[in-house]
């Protein structure tokens, strides 16, 4: 045992004997300062000392007569429930929940005869709360409320008694944890992993979208469409941006509200699943989530019920869960061919050539353009509009060469072309202009092969819109591109309808000069 002994004569400090009764040292009277400080200041006052990263379960269980009981557990980087349901944890929402447990601290600890102890309510919790380590456990048994947001505390099999704050939203989250700690995201899987999906829709021919690889990290995607009694499937090629975009938001697809998980064959017909709106499948090349690394698919259904058309329901084929969700998922994932074919029309190789245009107005039949080639090397912008040519007419058509050239849709808004007109939100619009273009191909003796294509488009219909058609390509009605429609309006409209520069203004006679 260490002695302490009288304080020295010089230098305020004090003599201390060490358990061998034998040595005599000589120390800084800052050691009896603290060991005489109270209790209270040597108490530390976090609660949990167990770190997120070393948390394996997090457990909660509330008072009677609810008596819910929920388990979460680590399984690697994700987070699961084990009860009340077997499910997905959102695994930034319960490391955030488990940050916030360790950052609460106590308040005041209660004296053993202090009377607050028989009104603190701790023999029935009304929750307890437990963290699950590197074989240790802390629970925290959280009482009555002493104040508002202050509840009376303790840890389980420890006698002190405290009170601890807790802050409304930590609150919230561990009474609602079934759902405030759930993931909402309905579907579980990377993008990357998809190779390939289907759409179906009622009253439309099932489409499905394929991911070919091009080597060296290139990547494209086709359309398949089978169109039913007894046809081959059609294949096209299809955007990747679109089809990006579409995995991207169905990544993203979460719920709003969860609805039930366990629904009766009842609840099923009531959210419109006998008869999805949409049902599209994933075929993934491994299985994703936590179910290793198999080859699986994913089946997404959304329902719409026939008097609510402002919400929709989604439910995935092997889990019982009913989500219900933004109906915007429906517009974004249509099972339209158009949609997710490849704006790209033409692109025509670095060897060809534009050899002629013709322009029309189907209208008057005035000719508005005609030009051919003076040379094989084809139509150039200065060929077509030499010195001294306006400008903006330059502009529009070496524009013009440049968008022939390289074909785009804006977006694609019929599969079949219509002779005579374009429909636009239940409106026809009758064709206005013709566009002939002469188009040299290489052929493989070195001879050129010369061929038409032909374009018709609609008057411009707006700062933004036009329309275009074509025969070609199987044939399509689409929207033009910003660049062609001004192109086409400076060519068609603006460069008709000029009025030319201002007349000068009159010089003003010269001024009289005054007699002397």
């Amino acid at each position: 045992m260490t002695k302490i002994g009288d304080s020295t004569k010089i230098g305020d400090r004090l003599y201390l004997l060490a358990p061998d009764g034998r040595t005599i040292h000589v120390v800084n009277r800052s050691l009896t300062d603290s060991l005489e400080r109270p209790l209270e200041d040597i108490r530390s006052e976090s609660i949990f000392t167990i770190p997120v990263f070393e948390v394996r379960s997090l457990s909660l269980q509330t008072a009677a007569p609810a008596n819910l009981k929920v388990r979460l557990r680590r399984d690697g980087a994700r987070w699961a429930f084990e009860t009340p349901i077997l499910a997905r944890a959102n695994k930034a929402g319960v490391e955030g929940t488990i940050n916030a447990l360790n950052a609460l601290q106590t308040r005041n600890f209660l004296a053993p005869a202090d009377p607050r102890l028989e009104q603190a309510g701790l023999d029935a919790p009304t929750l307890r709360v437990t963290l699950e380590g590197n074989a240790r456990r802390e629970t925290l048994l959280l009482g009555a409320a002493a104040a508002p947001g202050e509840f009376y505390a303790k840890i389980e099999n420890k006698a002190a008694v405290f009170t601890v704050a807790l802050p409304p939203r930590l609150l919230a989250d561990l009474h609602g944890a079934q759902e405030t700690l759930r993931d909402r995201h309905v579907l579980d899987f990377d993008p990357p992993t998809v190779t390939s999906l289907a759409l179906a829709a009622p009253g439309q021919p099932e489409l499905s979208l394929q991911r070919l690889e091009a080597g060296q990290g290139a990547e494209s995607w086709q359309l398949v469409v089978r169109s039913g009694s007894g046809q081959a499937p059609q294949t096209l090629a299809a955007d990747t941006a679109v089809v990006h975009e579409l995995l991207q938001k169905l990544q993203l697809l979460a719920a709003t509200k969860f609805l039930s998980d366990a629904p009766s064959a009842a609840d099923l017909e009531n959210y419109g699943f006998n008869r999805p709106e949409r049902e599209i499948t994933l075929n993934l090349s491994t299985g994703g989530g936590l179910t290793g690394n198999t080859p699986s698919a994913l089946t997404l259904q959304i329902g719409v019920a026939p008097d609510q058309r402002a919400v929709a329901y989604a439910r995935v084929t092997n889990a019982p869960y009913v989500y219900q969700i933004d109906p915007a998922v429906l517009r974004d994932a249509p099972a339209l061919v158009r949609h997710y074919r490849q704006r790209i029309l033409r692109e025509l190789p670095a060897g060809a050539r534009i050899g002629g245009l013709r322009l029309t107005d189907l209208a008057t039949g005035r000719l508005l353009l005609e030009k051919t080639a003076p040379t094989d090397a084809g139509l150039t912008a200065e060929s077509l509009a030499p010195d001294p040519a306006p400008e903006p007419r330059r502009k529009a058509l070496a524009s013009l060469l440049a968008e022939l050239r390289t074909l785009r849709a804006r977006r694609f808004l019929a599969d079949t072309f219509t002779p005579d007109h374009a429909e636009l939100n239940g409106e026809a619009h009758p064709w206005k202009y013709r566009l002939e273009v002469t188009l040299a191909l290489e052929g493989g003796s070195g001879t050129a092969q010369t061929t038409t294509s032909t374009l018709v488009f609609t008057d411009r219909l707006g700062g933004t819109t036009q329309l275009a058609g074509t025969a070609e390509f199987g044939g399509v009605v689409f929207e033009v591109t910003q660049e062609l429609l001004d192109a086409l309006f400076t060519l068609t409209y603006a460069e008709q309808h000029d009025p030319g520069p201002p007349p000068p203004e009159p010089v003003p006679p010269a001024a009289a000069t005054p007699k002397r």
